[in-house]
Parts: C-alpha cells; structure tokens; sequence
C-alpha cells in the first residue's frame, strides 16, 4: 500500500510538473534559521503575468487562550497564493498583488492540567509582493499580507470543549521571505527564439 502511495505521488508531481512551462520551488530561509520552522512552496506559472503558489508550513507557535494560559501548538498549515503581476520584466516577476487562503492546524498541551488542546484556523485576505528573478535562474521574493480569520478554534479533547476566539484576533497577517529557483522555459522566449530561425 505504501509502495501505491509513493508512485501515486511521484506520478502526481511528474504531471503537474510537465503541465507547467515554468516552476519555482522555494524555502523561507529566515523562518529556518530562526526558529528551525519549515516553509517551503512551489510557484506555478500560468503566463507572464499570472502565477498560483501553493505553501506547507511546518513548525510551533505560542498562544494565550483565555481560561487556559499559553500553550504551544505543533502543527502544519497550507496557504495558497494568486499573483497578478504588473509589470513583469522576465515574465511573473516584480510587483506582484493577489488574494490568499491559509489554513492552520495543530495540537498543543496545557502544562498545569495536561489537556490535549487541537486547533483550527481559516483565513483569507490580500497580498503583495516583489520578486527577482536572476539570470541563473535564482529567485528572491519578499511578500506581505493582511486579511480576517473566519474560523479560528481550539478544542479541549478531554472534555470537548470549544474555544473560538475569531471575533477577539480576527486580524491576519502575512510576511514572507522566499529563496528559490526558476525551472523550465518561458512561451515567450521559446516562441522568440523559433521567429529567429525563420
């Protein structure tokens, strides 16, 4: 079965790889080095001026619910990412604006009681970005972003207790830093360089 899994995924990616002209798979390296967090994505260009960038974190955050106390959560969490680039130079590059989903989950203990706490976040909002796209191909990106939590649950596995503290932070924020590396060519180029032969 865990054989099936694996080709399942590795034929996964090989199609959306080969669907794609361009791709760009990146790392936050501050996140990384700071708090030994992992965020890695994969940008998928859909034309010089359009891209969808899909990104998994894994790492650990404090929060201080109310009744409880602090409690770090260990968990994983999905953004996606649309841009609409402006101006772009190289193709999906420079300024970019767009919306954003993130999804956030995990599980936390309460030390003084020892409760299994889960969590479960939604929100979505606005982000802007630039990125630079080098001659080699390396790509360094700097991004923001605000929005609003629609969904943001914590719940006591012992006794089923829920905590929904959305309308208290209902406020999201986005800041990434992203290295990365261009994969593939673009249309345009590879259209420029069949008018030069004729």
């Amino acid at each position: 079965m865990k054989k099936l899994n694996l080709l399942f995924t590795m034929l996964s990616l090989f199609v959306a790889t080969s669907t794609f002209a361009q791709i760009e798979p990146k790392i936050n390296p501050l996140a990384l080095l700071l708090s030994g967090d992992i965020s890695v994505g994969c940008e998928f260009i859909l034309g010089d001026r359009l891209g969808v960038e899909p990104v998994i974190d894994f790492g650990k955050s404090d929060i201080n619910l109310t009744g409880v106390g602090n409690v770090e959560f260990t968990g994983v969490g999905l953004r996606a990412i649309g841009k609409y680039y402006l101006n772009p130079n190289k193709g999906a590059d420079k300024f970019y604006v767009g919306p954003y989903l993130k999804w956030k989950g995990g599980s936390g203990t309460d030390d003084i009681t020892d409760t299994k706490i889960t969590r479960n976040r939604i929100a979505a909002g606005l982000a802007i970005g630039w990125k630079v796209v080098a001659s080699s191909g390396l790509v360094f990106e700097f991004g923001l972003g605000a929005g609003r939590a629609f969904n943001d649950t914590y719940k006591d596995q012992t006794t089923d207790e829920t905590f929904d503290v959305s309308e208290v932070i209902n406020l999201d924020l986005l800041g990434r830093l992203a290295v990365g590396y261009r994969i593939g060519a673009s249309s345009s180029s590879s259209k420029g360089s069949t008018r030069k032969r004729r």
